[in-house]
């Protein structure tokens, strides 16, 4: 091969990329994934619009394409952005599928997608991003029911109203000890 058949050869691809660069669907991915903080991109012309929904089928193409980056943000936009994210019947892949549980179980150790390493995704999936309203996976609030006895109750209400909290922030706050409180028992507050 001479240096001039190289030369034509890495021309002709140059050109192809930048024809798939030029792609709506590649233009979108990457302006909703720039705007949402999970990839940077100044090669984008494109704006995100608020609101606008995007197949999956334009994520997993742009990714196996052109920005193979792509795979390892996926899950990451998939579980902040669910409305963003069309999907026809919430039919996913089976492997991102599969990453999806791990991610929202909070399983340190998962399968790796499209060769992106699962503590990458992780990493992103735990990551404060540009747009504020969404929050990472390890501050997620999740809900959960206790069956406690009334006396415990008052005592948890009458804490959360002494420091003008919620009884959730009190009891997240007094498992974490940020803050001491001694608590008249009910047979004391009588």
């Amino acid at each position: 091969m001479t240096s001039k058949h190289i030369l034509k050869q890495f021309q002709k691809r140059a050109k192809k990329l930048d024809a798939l660069r030029n792609d709506k669907r590649y233009t979108e991915v990457i302006a909703f994934l720039s705007a949402k903080g999970l990839l940077e991109s100044n090669k984008i012309k494109a704006h995100y619009k608020r609101g606008q929904k995007i197949p999956l089928t334009h994520f997993l193409w742009a990714a196996k394409n052109l920005e193979p980056r792509i795979y390892e943000v996926l899950p990451a936009a998939i579980l902040h952005f669910p409305t963003s994210i069309e999907s026809p019947d919430n039919d996913l892949p089976e492997d991102l599928a599969a990453i999806l549980k791990h991610l929202k179980t909070g399983k340190n150790e998962g399968p790796t997608y499209k060769h992106a390493d699962y503590s990458l995704i992780k990493k992103w999936a735990n990551t404060t991003l540009t747009d504020k309203r969404a929050k990472p996976l390890s501050e997620k609030k999740i809900a959960r029911t206790f069956r406690l006895k009334p006396d415990t109750i008052a005592q948890i209400r009458a804490g959360a109203q002494m420091l003008g909290i919620s009884d959730a922030e009190f009891l997240e706050q007094l498992i974490h000890r940020e803050i001491l409180i001694t608590l008249p028992t009910a047979t004391e507050g009588n």
